[in-house]
């Protein structure tokens, strides 16, 4: 019975020592990489037998090119530049019966195409052609974000020594190219205890070269070793289980196996993992990161320095401003200094990124920035300090070259060129732009302009250019034929708060009663009720009267101009001057008889409000011709007399009238008389005595005649 107890034991405590075995190999990863050597191992048995095996060709199996979303953003210790590194397909040793991969990544480019070199045609093939199923070809995104394709092909020995590429359809067509070679099974490789690399920049496994010994003592050093990895200590964990009163550590590591490395400045202490069919070998390598990537410059600036047109005696003071960064040094040193083909020596560089230097004459220097990795770089440029050369225009030219059309101004360009600072001119019978940076002005004035380019010595040279093709001034009206004109009969029933007239609805609305000159509906609540008439409508605003259209038109000639029943039309007062100063009518006796022009004042633009003398509020003046003056402003032509930063008051400015026997205003008078035909006006604060500055227009004939008493011209008929 004891014996029996004692076995029972022994089978329990087997039992447990088994499973905490095969917790710690699958928690390890020994029995899975032993499965998935196995599974390696007999996927590489079944191509190796398959290839030696004679059977029909069929395509190879291509994968559709595809771009999976990646789960997550980058890493940040990535740097940026490399989610646009290149990957160039390179040379692949790989073990007989193996699968052989090759890379390619070409930022600028898609839709990659492997090929072969076929040593019997001397040409580069699809290496589709092969036919041979175990060739795959895939895309897929890799650790850094980029879609690589990825070309397999078995490692079979009719493939050794073949060149492959892998063709791009980028710009410059890139394409990389590299061997496969077919080699025996490794007895034994060694890797350096330490390789040298750029530092921030993509080292891949395959890069490192290794040294290999076979089973027959043969011995090579190859770069391009398949089955190489960096390998990366993620995580640990440690747990603790309790046995038969005895504490049991077990502590995991997590590891992961990456084709790349970006090493660090100085000693980067790594593990270079080889997996082949056999198993896994470790080896521990120290990668040397080196900073060779020289310093940015990203300006330079110098200080203001006088340029002279003639040899200087005395040297001149020349102080320049560095700015430059660098992807690893903090601390950067700087010289400054004429230009040399000899680098100059690292203990003339300070850390001061002003540099000062004394010069006399013109020449070639630089400005040098140096990294702590003794990296250096020059930036080359010519300093001026006698220049005696004119600045070259290139092209004077106009926005509107065309002289044939009239614009409200025109803008001169010109281009130039000097080794110095260029500033421009431009210049026109007394207007001067003063000189500036501005390489184009507009121009208002018709002229003979004067392009000046100065550079900084003093140098100036200058072309014409003539401008005729701007139109400034209003046009001038000379007369108004009143004779005869067009109109169609409809009826004002008011006018609206602005002087526009109200005219009779064409519309049942409820509510409209009319529409304003601009089409808009007036509403009956906006017109005053004057009376009703004798069917009961209300009656609004004035009589009938005529306005301007296109449909339903009559011919009206000018008034007959009758003569008026002792003066009717007007002022009965000195109603005879027994005609002799020509303002009476025919008979000398019937008053001012015929047609009158009446001037009015108004501040609007449509007369609304308007006076019959100028206040401070006007700025428009209206003249209208007829028998008598009339009360509607639409009836009169409106035309601004009072700019805007003025007005028709003592404080702004005022229009003032002038009269002359000729059209250009010369011999102007101040009153009308009988030889006088023409009137002038002119605004402004103080009346002018240039003739020129008026606008000038015919206001009478041999039939006319000017009354300063009641400011009306009278037209006897």
């Amino acid at each position: 019975m004891k014996k029996k107890k004692i076995v029972l034991s022994m089978v329990i405590i087997m039992v447990i020592l088994s499973c905490v075995c095969i917790f710690y190999a699958f928690t390890s990863g020994a029995i899975p990489n032993l499965l998935k050597k196995y599974s390696e191992e007999n996927i590489r048995q079944e191509t190796l037998e398959e290839s030696k095996k004679t059977v029909e060709p069929s395509m190879p199996t291509i994968t559709p090119t595809k771009e999976p979303l990646p789960t997550g953003e980058p890493e940040e210790s990535i740097p940026t530049m490399l989610l646009s590194d290149s990957i160039v397909a390179s040379d692949v040793y790989v073990t007989e019966g193996d699968i052989a991969y090759f890379y390619s990544f070409d930022a600028n480019g898609a839709d990659y195409q492997w090929e072969y070199y076929n040593k019997k045609t001397a040409e580069w093939n699809n290496i589709v052609e092969l036919q041979d199923e175990g060739i795959i070809i895939s895309q897929e995104m890799d650790e850094y974000y980029r879609n690589v394709s990825e070309l397999k092909i078995p490692a079979v020995k009719n493939y050794d020594s073949m060149e492959i590429r892998c063709v791009t359809n980028s710009e410059d067509e890139n394409y990389s190219s590299g061997k496969l070679y077919i080699i025996d099974k490794p007895k034994e490789i060694t890797v350096p205890e330490e390789f040298e690399s750029i530092a921030g920049d993509l080292l891949y496994a395959s890069e490192i070269p290794v040294n290999v010994t076979y089973e027959d003592e043969k011995e090579e050093t190859i770069t391009g070793l398949q089955g190489l990895y960096f390998c990366y200590e993620v995580s640990s964990s440690e747990a603790e289980t309790k046995d038969l009163n005895e504490v049991t550590k077990t502590i995991t590591t997590i590891t992961k196996e990456e084709r790349s490395f970006v090493p660090g400045i100085g000693d980067n202490q790594i593990t270079l993992r080889f997996r082949e069919q056999k198993g896994i070998e470790d080896y521990a390598i120290n990668i040397v990161g080196a900073d060779q990537t020289p310093p940015t410059i990203l300006s330079y600036n110098l200080s203001g320095f006088p340029v002279s047109n003639e040899d200087i005696k005395e040297p001149v003071d020349i102080t320049v401003e560095i700015v430059a960064s660098d992807n690893y040094s903090n601390e950067l040193l700087y010289y400054f200094a004429a230009d040399s083909e000899k680098e100059p020596e690292h203990k003339l560089f300070t850390n001061e990124n002003k540099q000062s230097i004394t010069a006399q004459h013109n020449g070639m220097y630089a400005v040098y920035v140096m990294d702590e990795a003794e990296n250096i770089t020059k930036e080359v440029f010519e300093l001026i300090l006698v220049d005696t050369k004119f600045p070259e225009i290139l092209s004077v030219s106009l926005d509107y070259p065309d002289m044939s059309s009239w614009f409200e101004s025109n803008t001169i360009s010109v281009e130039a060129e000097d080794k110095t600072a260029i500033q421009y001119n431009f210049s026109c019978n007394g207007i001067d732009s003063g000189y500036s940076n501005h390489n184009s002005y507009a121009v208002k004035v018709n002229g003979t302009w004067t392009v000046s380019v100065k550079d900084a010595a003093g140098n100036i040279t200058s072309r014409e250019v003539e401008v005729s093709n701007i139109d400034s001034k209003a046009p001038t009206i000379m007369n108004v034929d009143v004779s005869q004109r067009k109109y169609n009969m409809k009826s004002i029933i008011g006018y609206d708060e602005l002087g526009n007239p109200i005219y009779e609805a064409y519309s049942n609305n409820q509510g409209i009663i009319g529409y304003d000159i601009y089409g808009n509906p007036i509403y009956q609540s906006q017109v005053k009720v004057t009376g009703t008439a004798e069917d009961g409508k209300p009656i609004y605003g004035s009589d009938t009267t005529i306005i301007p259209d296109e449909e339903d038109t009559i011919t009206v000639p000018g008034p007959a101009g009758s003569p008026s029943e002792a003066g009717s039309p007007g002022p009965a007062g000195s109603p005879g001057k027994n005609g002799n100063d020509g303002k009476a009518g025919k008979d000398g006796t019937d008053g001012k008889n015929g047609n009158s022009v009446f001037i009015r004042y108004s501040a609007y633009q449509n007369g609304a409000n308007m006076t019959n003398a100028p206040t401070a509020d006007t700025k428009y003046i209206g003249t209208y011709t007829g028998t008598t003056a009339s009360t509607n402003p639409s009836q009169y032509s409106w035309s601004k007399y009072v700019g805007s930063d003025g007005n028709s008051g003592a404080d702004g400015k005022s229009v003032f009238i002038r009269y002359s026997e000729n059209s250009d205003g010369t011999n102007m008078t101040t009153a009308p008389n009988g030889t006088t035909k023409y009137m002038g006006t002119f605004s402004g604060k103080t009346a002018s005595d240039n003739p020129t500055d008026y606008i000038w227009s015919q206001y009478k004939d041999a039939s006319m005649s000017y009354s300063e008493e009641d400011n009306t011209l009278y037209i006897v008929i």
